[in-house]
Parts: structure tokens; sequence; C-alpha cells
């Protein structure tokens, strides 16, 4: 893995207005920072580019762009990034902190492997809107049912991610990627076109080890094989390095 030094360039989001008049839905001292697995997935991928100053980030599931954000540390940096973010409420924080950045490209979109332009976004409740999933109601589960409010779905734009990447301009590799895509990492994955993105190192919320039983895992393991990718460690994500 090649790692470029380049001339820092800081973004001082966190001291601008917008920033600090905005109150998260998390926690307070989860907005620029994270919980205990978020601080290590943090750790991880900051040690791999602490002293690059020239990458680029694409963050699928941004959240509102700065609660328990791993773009927000990188973008602070100079690095380019993607936010790609469907709740609408979501997107409105994104949309206000981030419009002045001229290194950020924002995006409304549900990121979806498949024929459909539009889709139910079910919403998770004030404490839980970072929580919120395409995963119908029926297919949720107790511990997520107790966590949504699935009485009025919003209607979200969706497209597959290489098309939303080519929406934003950007067609070159990336060194990050980062997928929070409550139980749709897979599909967010198969959406895009690893002949001309191919990730450095890929973050998804999926767990690594069919053994502890996501189902998404024998699957995912599977994927990583076939696109050439080690998996390295899992903490509240599992992190996965493209073969040298």
């Amino acid at each position: 893995m090649s790692i470029k030094i380049e001339k820092k360039v800081q973004v001082d989001i966190q001291n601008s207005k917008a920033y600090k008049e905005y109150e998260s839905w998390q926690k307070k001292e989860f907005k620029g920072g994270y919980d205990s697995g978020e601080y290590a997935v943090h750790d991880w991928l900051w040690g791999c580019y602490k002293d690059c100053y020239d990458g680029i980030i694409v963050d699928v599931g941004a959240n509102d762009g700065v609660t328990q954000s791993h773009s927000l540390p990188f973008i602070e940096k100079g690095w380019r990034a993607v936010l790609i973010e469907p709740h609408p409420k979501m997107f409105e924080v994104i949309e206000n902190i981030y419009k002045d950045i001229e290194s950020v490209q924002i995006a409304n979109y549900a990121v979806y492997n498949g024929n459909k332009t539009v889709l139910n976004l079910y919403s998770g409740h004030t404490e839980h809107l970072g929580h919120s999933t395409l995963v119908s109601p029926e297919n949720q589960g107790k511990v997520r049912i107790e966590r949504m409010d699935n009485s009025q779905p919003h209607l979200v734009n969706a497209d597959s991610l290489t098309n939303i990447l080519k929406k934003c301009g950007l067609n070159e590799k990336i060194d990050i990627l980062h997928i929070d895509a409550e139980d749709f990492g897979l599909e967010v994955l198969k959406s895009l076109d690893f002949d001309i993105y191919e990730p450095v190192i890929i973050s998804v919320d999926i767990h690594h080890d069919p053994m502890i039983g996501d189902p998404l895992a024998k699957p995912l393991l599977e994927f990583m094989k076939d696109k050439g990718y080690e998996h390295m460690v899992t903490y509240a994500q599992s992190l996965w390095k493209k073969n040298d």
C-alpha cells in the first residue's frame, strides 16, 4: 500500500458556525467523537494514513457527517471526500456543514444494487436517526424494531455506488471506502465497479466470522476473497485491505 505524503492543508470544520450550532441526535460526546468500538475503527484507519494528506474517502451512510464520523478527521486533513446519506434530515445537516468545503461532494441517495430508483427508508426514532434502514419492518428483528419509527417511511432516491460516484465527478481509485448501511453493506459493495475505484481499505458493517452468526458474514468473505481483499481486523466494522 503506497502512502502519499503531501503538504498539509487543514479544513477547520469543528470551529465553523454550522458545526457549533448543530446539536447531534446522538449523545453530545459523540459529535466529533466515537464510542469505544468506533474509536477502534478510527484508530486503525488513522494508523494507515496518519501521514497522508492527499487521499480520497467515500462514506456510505455518512449519517450527519459529524457524529461518529470516520470521514470528518480525514476531511480536516485536506482529503477529498464523497459523503452519501439517504435520510433527508441527516442530509440537511451535511449540506449545511459542508456546503463551503470544496473538497467534499455530497449525495442524497440510498445506495442500491438493483434497478429501482426510489426506495422506502425506515427512520429511527429521534435518538436512533443514525440507524435508519432500507430493511422492511417484517425483516427488522426485535432489537431494530425497538429503535425504529416505521409508521411513515421516507421515499428516497436510489442508485448504484458506481453511478453516484460518477455523478459526484469521481472516477479514480479510492483510499478508504467506509460503509455503514444497516444490513445493506454487501449490496453496496456489489454495486461498485472495482475496476474503476478499487479501494485500498474497505470498512463495512458486517462481521467477518460466520461462526458469530451474522448471515452476511459468509457471503462477504466469499465476495472479498474474489475481489482480492484480506481481512485485517473487526471492531464495530470489519476492515479489509487490498492485497498488494
